[in-house]
């Protein structure tokens, strides 16, 4: 059985077999980030993602749980493996409303991720990437010392 993964065939078609076999991710089109009391927030929905399309999820709802796991202290970071998982299967997240006391499950449909460019994927990642609506700030050269003229 081991022999015939050691073939003469090109390395790139047997990466891409082996890639074909594991399931595609998904996830739900959100971003989130930790208010001053490291509690999760949903700061950006991607229009076409899971957490947008239904309609159940709002920018600025706190994240309490993903299915069954409290996530109170976790980073987005930390978070991220809990909510991505093979594209089409269910997730169960708890979330606290702002002025709600209390929380709200909601089931949503993992979606493929898909991500525009480098600032959508720092962002995802859990960086601080530029915003894509407003980008980097611009350039602004430093100002230019020139001295002071002798008078004449």
């Amino acid at each position: 059985a081991f022999s015939s993964l050691a073939t003469d065939a090109d390395p790139s078609e047997r990466l891409n077999s082996l890639t074909a076999m594991e399931p595609e991710v998904a996830g739900i089109g959100a971003l989130l980030k930790p208010n001053k009391y490291s509690i999760l927030k949903f700061v950006d929905l991607h229009p076409g993602g899971a957490a947008a399309l239904s309609g159940l999820v709002h920018e600025d709802d706190r994240l309490v749980a993903v299915d069954g796991v409290v996530v109170r202290g976790m980073t987005p970071q930390e978070v991220a493996p809990l909510i991505r998982g093979p594209v089409g299967s269910r997730i169960e997240l708890e979330l606290l409303r702002p002025g709600a006391t209390q929380t709200t499950a909601v089931t949503l449909k993992r979606q493929p991720l898909v991500m525009a460019g480098p600032a959508e994927r720092a962002r995802a990642a859990g960086g601080s990437g530029p915003s894509p609506a407003k980008g980097p700030p611009p350039y602004t050269p430093p100002p230019q010392h020139t001295p002071p003229r002798a008078a004449p």
